[in-house]
């Protein structure tokens, strides 16, 4: 009885290790499975943008005619990476708007995120202080503190 018992555990094994096991490749995740609810909000300013173009309405921060509309652009090398809008006033002549979308409040009285600050800082060649100075007094002009 016992050689019976060891025959059909093998017979068993036998048959379990016969059927060949599919393993599912590992995909890499997307930006959109992985962006969180922020992608929702980032869509719809996508979706506004694209609409001010497509109808000739007047673009934000930006001259000349919607070209192109693109997201999520740091393989281009694009380090504020959420938006690229791009426009051309003459042929030779296109301009760009790199949009960073964020869902939530990132600019007040107190400060800025810091990777915000040095890119506005270096686009436009002030130091971080100075940026500071600038937000804080526009904000303070709008009524926003």
């Amino acid at each position: 009885m016992i050689r019976k018992r060891k025959t059909k555990a093998v017979k068993r094994a036998k048959k379990r290790s016969a059927k060949p096991t599919k393993k599912k490749l590992p995909r890499p995740s997307t930006t959109r499975s992985t962006a969180g609810p922020g992608f929702d909000f980032e869509d719809r300013v996508g979706a506004w943008l694209l609409l001010q173009a497509l109808t000739g309405q007047p673009l934000p921060g930006v001259e000349g005619i919607g070209t192109r509309l693109q997201m999520q652009t740091e393989a281009l090398g694009w380090s504020i990476d959420d938006i690229l809008l791009t426009t051309t006033v003459s042929p030779h002549d296109p301009r760009h708007l790199a949009i960073s979308c964020k869902s939530n409040v990132q600019v007040s009285g107190i400060g800025t995120p810091t990777e915000v600050g040095q890119q506005w800082a270096v686009e436009l060649g002030l130091s971080q202080d100075e940026l500071l100075d600038r937000l804080v007094k526009h904000l303070e002009a709008s009524g926003n503190k």
